[in-house]
């Protein structure tokens, strides 16, 4: 049994492409758990779904209980065969407890296929990330709810059995275990306009909200000035609506588009694809073989914000630039646009 734990519409679409086109899964039992409310799947091509409502989340202190329970509900429907259990952010309280599971249990296996930049580029475990993981670990077992905390690497590609990937070139380092994902095959008639969008991301997670809308508001204006055509901005579905705001008021157009934007870049063929760091830059460049301009403007600039070393940030800049894609620093800051009809 394969079992794929899916929270984002990236991993969905992973995940059903990884179906789809690799043989491996062809007649096998694909088992989907989804913990995200919204996700809407290819039915004929999984053998069950079960779904976690309401979706069990990122949060593990003070949610315990239930993730006690669904994590007891699901190992139930995975029975006593050999399974393997796709995921991609194994310090999440389902996928945590999971590992938890793995760990404990002859027959099951950790697989890791894509979500992000971390899983093409693992960091190690900073000293942060290291004391939120013993603080959880502590917390889990006061209540009676373990924590298994990650080995290695942020990502959990240390303690993966296998690791499926779309850019196996960025992994070197864990080449025994790598399983090449073969890039989905587009259109091979497309041909780019003169739009361009920008790729919102939430950088609130890491920096404050002042900062956050100066480097977007910068990053819009950029795109404004290199666009021949309209210039549409697609929000991350965590970022504040301000930044949408932001972007009207700058001559954009919002995209309320609720696909992963390397669906919607099918049917728009926009010339360019512009964001600070987003993992988008690099499939869409990979996806489409260089028929898509892609910027990473300012990512140097946000990453100074993270918890990245600068090793991390020089690594991300090398793996950027070796697929195409273009890296450069934001504009200086500039008034907002005053409509003036």
């Amino acid at each position: 049994m394969n079992v794929f734990v899916l929270h984002t519409p990236f991993q969905r679409f992973v995940a059903e492409h990884m179906l789809r086109t690799m043989s491996e899964f062809a007649g096998a039992e694909n088992f989907a758990v989804v913990d995200e409310g919204s996700l809407e799947l290819d039915t004929s091509l999984w053998t069950r779904v079960q779904r976690i409502a309401p979706p069990l989340g990122s949060k593990f202190i003070g949610n315990t209980e239930r993730v006690s329970e669904v994590v007891t509900s699901v190992i139930a429907e995975l029975g006593t065969g050999d399974v393997t259990i796709f995921m991609s952010n194994p310090d999440y309280p389902l996928s945590n407890g999971l590992v938890r599971h793995s760990r404990q249990t002859a027959g099951v296996r950790l697989a890791s296929f894509p979500e992000g930049v971390l899983n093409a580029l693992p960091a190690g475990i900073g000293l942060k990330k290291r004391a939120k993981n013993v603080v959880k670990w502590v917390y889990g077992q006061a209540v009676g709810c373990p924590f298994s905390a990650l080995r290695g690497d942020n990502a959990g590609l240390t303690g993966a059995h296998q690791i499926y990937t779309l850019i196996p070139d960025a992994l070197g380092q864990f080449e025994a275990k790598l399983v090449r994902i073969p890039p989905p095959a587009f259109d091979t008639d497309f041909e780019a306009g003169d739009d361009g969008i920008i790729c919102g991301q939430p950088l609130t997670d890491f920096m404050s909200t002042w900062a956050y809308l100066d480097y977007t508001r910068r990053l819009i204006q950029m795109g404004v000035s290199i666009t021949a055509g309209q210039l549409f901005f697609k929000p991350h579905p965590r970022e504040p609506e301000e930044a949408s705001r932001i972007a009207e008021s700058e001559g954009a157009l919002v995209l309320r588009d609720t696909r992963i934007v390397e669906e919607v870049v099918t049917e728009m063929a926009p010339a360019l694809l512009l964001s600070f760091s987003s993992s988008a830059l690099l499939h869409v460049k990979l996806f489409f073989e260089g028929r898509i301009r892609c910027v990473a403007a300012g990512a140097n600039d946000v990453m100074r914000h993270s918890n990245n070393s600068k090793a991390f940030c020089r690594r991300m800049e090398r793996l950027y630039r070796d697929v195409g894609v273009e890296w450069t620093e934001l504009p200086q800051r500039s008034a907002p646009r005053v409509d003036r009809s």
